[in-house]
């Protein structure tokens, strides 16, 4: 049985991949041998292989990328750009309630969550379905 903190782990690192994946360019892309490897993730992610298999095939992309120099491997640690909200608050009401829906995994795989936006929702990458509505106060 799976320790609830190596779950957790290999979660966020899917996570990271589907996210990254959603990216344009890239080194996964980019690079032939990190883009096979990838592909082969990906693959037994969908064919639901061992997780022990899936974990082991994390490893070494993750190994590859920081060989290839590419420090953040599959951290979530990266800085990432965050673009400035949509919504303004009413006058007279403060900052208002903070948003509480996110776009989250369809699958339930991974950690990945993401806000909602007004068009092209985001795409998970590892089965290529639409990020589903999830409301975090459920």
């Amino acid at each position: 049985m799976t320790a609830p903190n190596e779950q957790g782990r290999r979660d966020a690192r899917l996570a990271m991949l589907c996210s990254r994946l959603d990216e344009p360019g890239g080194p996964l892309s980019e690079d032939a041998e990190l883009r096979a490897l990838t592909a082969d993730v990906v693959a037994r992610v969908r064919a639901d292989r061992p997780q022990d298999e899936v974990d082991e095939r994390l490893d070494d992309l993750e190994d590859r990328l920081l060989v290839a120099g590419h420090t953040a491997a599959l951290g979530s640690y990266r800085t990432v750009p965050t673009t400035p909200s949509p919504y303004e608050p009413l006058p007279g009401l403060g900052s208002g309630r903070p948003l509480l829906d996110v776009l989250a995994c369809p699958r339930a795989r991974c950690t990945r969550v993401e806000a909602p936006v007004t068009t092209g929702a985001p795409r998970c990458a590892l089965f290529d379905e639409a990020l589903l509505p999830f409301d975090v106060t459920a």
